[in-house]
């Protein structure tokens, strides 16, 4: 390592505009001084007096809540404990082979490293962390079983933060491998940040892409799929465990993909993934129960599980509050389907149902082509479920025309039916106008709410299907 020389720091300071100038957008940042933890801020950007303080070693700071497009995302190697320390050079041998245009940096005293890879222009951070996380995860980087407590105990070695990380270049940090001064290592950065090609990042979607057959699919969907198979990668080889029968659980774990079944029987599986885990366990019961079962599930899961989690096992009631804010932040978000619409929806959706069902009574040919009727093919519940989850996401996104899915209209019967389901859930337009035909390669098509649906109308606000009485 270069020795971190006076006359280094003080033309690193000079920098601050050129480092600052080359972080995508951003509304809030992060504080890392020297025996805390980090305090980070939603509201107000970094400055250059938060970059200037970093430079010059006086504490870390990080860029917080990224907007729009980014430039890169950092793949994050750890070295914290002793799983890490021991897998660490195999670990970064095998990503710089298989991202060589990416650039490595030491990002602090712990040597831990940082691996910038370029994204292509109009990608996010959070999308371009996604891809690179099913990358790694794809390739068998992510994860190393130590085995521990009757169970694998899986130390997570590669990380892909959804957040920006720490700034380059504070207390500790370098260019690996490069023997010039630091404030020249500070130029080679931003000379790769602004120039070089995104080959890399094309390289690991490519093969993300065709590993889960992304092909075709709206933005949307393809961030599900991929969640989904990251999800799925992280529980592999973990059993799920038998619940008490008077455990508030039983009601809905069954409706749950299989990996969250395991986590909401087991509980944490592993360090540093509780945040992640609890947020998507979160976002799916908001799917099933109302905002009040949803806290109380949580409650009871987190009191009553045995979590592999360093942050619960020393702190319950700052997890417990975490906890809390995670399920406020979730419903935010969602917004929800004001209640006098969705009257309305059940009725148009109920009317069609009922009309093709007696205008197909004693048939069960759909329309000379040998399937079956829609009454006969699904279940009322079914259509409404469907129709309520796309009618959810216009109102989240807070707009009356969006791209719909063929995934979106088979997320309860499947893909097979979602032909089917998208004839139903439309009928003859009452509600919901198809608007524009899918391109070329494409599944998705442009739908838009009609006047009785659109603008959001006051007052109560549903978030998961209702129960209809039966």
């Amino acid at each position: 390592m270069t020795p971190m020389r006076r006359e280094n720091r003080t033309r690193l300071r000079a920098k601050v505009e050129d480092l600052l100038h080359v972080l995508g957008d951003h509304t809030g940042h992060g504080v890392l001084e020297a025996g805390a933890s980090w305090k980070r801020s939603k509201r107000g950007r970094l400055g250059a007096n938060h970059v200037r303080a970093h430079l010059a070693g006086k504490y870390y700071v990080a860029p917080f809540h990224p907007k729009g497009a980014w430039p890169f995302v950092v793949i994050d190697v750890d070295r914290h404990n002793a799983v890490q320390e021991a897998v660490f050079p195999k670990t970064l041998k095998t990503l710089q082979k298989l991202l060589p245009k990416s650039l490595a940096l030491q990002s602090s005293p712990s040597k831990g490293v940082h691996l910038y890879v370029r994204l292509p222009p109009g990608v996010s951070y959070a999308d371009g962390a996604l891809v690179l996380r099913a990358f790694v995860t794809l390739q068998k980087l992510r994860w190393y079983n130590a085995g521990a407590r009757g169970r694998p105990l899986r130390t997570e070695i590669v990380e892909v933060p959804d957040q920006p990380v720490r700034l380059p270049f504070g207390q500790g940090s370098f260019l690996l491998g490069s023997q010039k001064a630091l404030h020249e290592q500070l130029d080679d950065l931003i000379a790769f940040i602004q120039h070089a090609g995104h080959d890399d990042f094309d390289k690991a979607r490519k093969y993300v892409d065709e590993m889960l057959h992304l092909g075709g699919h709206s933005p949307l969907v393809t961030r599900r799929m991929l969640l989904d198979s990251i999800l799925a990668e992280e529980v592999r080889g973990l059993s799920r465990l038998p619940l008490e029968n008077t455990d508030p659980w039983q009601k809905v774990i069954t409706k749950l993909p299989a990996p969250l079944q395991i986590i909401a029987a087991c509980g944490i599986p592993a360090y540093g993934t509780r945040h992640r885990w609890t947020r998507v366990l979160v976002e799916r019961l908001a799917d099933l129960v109302p905002p009040e079962d949803v806290r109380s599930l949580m409650l009871h899961w987190l009191h009553n599980r045995a979590h592999v989690s360093e942050d619960w096992e020393l702190d319950p009631a700052l997890v417990e509050h975490q906890t809390v804010t995670i399920i406020e932040n979730v419903y935010k978000k969602l917004r929800g389907v004001p209640e006098v619409f969705w009257k309305r929806i059940e009725q148009c959706i109920g009317t069609t149902y009922w009309g093709v069902s007696r205008a197909r009574v004693g048939s069960h040919d759909h329309a000379g082509t040998g399937r079956r009727s829609w009454n006969s093919q699904f279940e009322l519940e079914d259509i409404l479920r469907t129709a309520f989850f796309i009618a959810r996401r216009f109102f989240e996104l807070g707009r009356r025309e969006r791209t719909v899915s063929s995934r979106e209209f088979g997320r309860i019967v499947g893909k097979n039916d979602a032909r089917l389901m998208r004839q139903m859930v439309v009928g003859e337009g009452v509600w919901l106008w198809q608007t524009g035909s899918p391109e070329p390669g494409k599944r998705s098509r442009m739908y838009r709410l009609t006047d009785i649906a659109w603008p959001p109308m006051p007052g109560p606000r549903l978030f998961c299907p209702p129960t209809r009485d039966a």
